[in-house]
């Protein structure tokens, strides 16, 4: 196994592994905090002008704007960044009316972006990139296998972030979605999910399983798998509060999430993951917590809310370490 480190009762009395502390490697850009009302903010074009970030709306799945700040909070006019880049501006095409995900390429120096045209049964997912310039590169749509999928979007429940599965400027790319009965089957038990493949030339679509055939459960695997996979094929989320009669209750001290192993099928749908003042896990004061990844980051932010409380930049290889310890402290690895 890569980078494990096992816990034991005497170095690690009843306490969880701790998350690790904030990324500020590539600080400052406007808005790197990530504590404005309904904003993602995620670091802007490496090769590009410094200091400048991509802030995207976060208050409800249809909303989407996507707006290049200048370190001064001045917006970009160059291109689809006039006035804000909007869905049919992003994906090309103006039969999207979603945002699904993003991943920000420091190889490539593109921001791709992943839309979804809710309209079609099964809905049609289109994926494109741009440029600091402002200039869109329609790469390709396809409608999605079964209509058990249909629904993605940023903060769809079912669903984790895109990834890309070859590291930066190589390969296609990858998207959880955990509600199928396996792969491109439709919604159901055992509930193994499908790892949607997203063709970096064209769009094209395939699909795997995401757990073996070791799993079954009653209820897909985990809520909203964002974080992973690890080297120990490790994957996780962190919810950043805690649901109660309908009401968001956040618990300071231990928010919740969900791990799953998908090599040998162990899972805990629900576990504390705990808080900021414990173990530096950030929560949110808003309806859950939103994650993008890029090539060695993960940023942190809050659908709905005020942000988030506690850091939001996080280093990809310390996170999935973290990740794996905690995996070893649920016993799934």
């Amino acid at each position: 196994m890569v980078g494990i480190i096992r816990r034991n009762s005497e170095k690690y009395p009843s306490s969880l592994p701790s998350f690790p502390t904030q990324d500020t490697s590539g600080w400052p850009y406007f808005g790197c905090d990530n504590v404005f009302y309904h904003s993602m903010f995620r670091k802007g074009f490496p090769g590009g002008t410094a200091g400048r970030s991509i802030r995207t709306t976060t208050n409800t799945n249809a909303a989407f704007d996507a707006t290049l700040f200048n370190i001064d909070g001045t917006e970009s006019t160059d291109g689809v960044w006039n006035g804000g880049m909007t869905v049919a501006e992003g994906a090309g095409d103006s039969a999207a009316n979603q945002y699904v995900g993003g991943y920000m390429d420091t190889s490539d120096n593109v921001w791709y972006m992943l839309f979804n045209d809710t309209d079609t049964s099964p809905d049609t997912l289109y994926f494109s990139k741009v440029n600091e310039a402002g200039t869109v590169t329609a790469i390709g749509n396809a409608q999605l296998g079964n209509a058990s999928m249909d629904g993605m979007g940023y903060n769809a429940g079912y669903q984790g972030v895109l990834r890309r599965l070859g590291g930066d400027g190589s390969g296609n790319f990858g998207l959880y979605w955990v509600s199928t009965a396996g792969g491109n089957a439709a919604a159901g038990v055992p509930y193994r999910g499908v790892d949607i493949t997203i063709n970096a030339s064209d769009g094209s679509l395939s699909y795997a399983n995401i757990m073996p055939a070791t799993y079954g459960g009653p209820y897909p695997v985990i809520d909203r798998p964002t974080l992973g996979p690890t080297a120990n094929n490790i994957i996780g989320s962190v919810h950043g509060l805690w649901w109660t009669g309908g009401h968001t209750q956040p618990q300071e001290t231990s928010v919740f999430g969900g791990l799953a192993n998908i090599s040998n099928g162990k899972a805990c749908r629900h576990v504390m993951m705990g808080g900021p003042s414990t173990n530096n896990v950030p929560w949110t004061n808003g309806y859950n917590l939103i994650v993008e990844r890029s090539k060695d980051t993960y940023t942190f932010s809050s659908y709905y809310g005020t942000g988030t409380y506690a850091p939001s930049i996080f280093n990809e290889s310390e996170l999935h370490a973290w990740l794996d310890d905690m995996a070893v402290y649920h016993g799934i690895l």
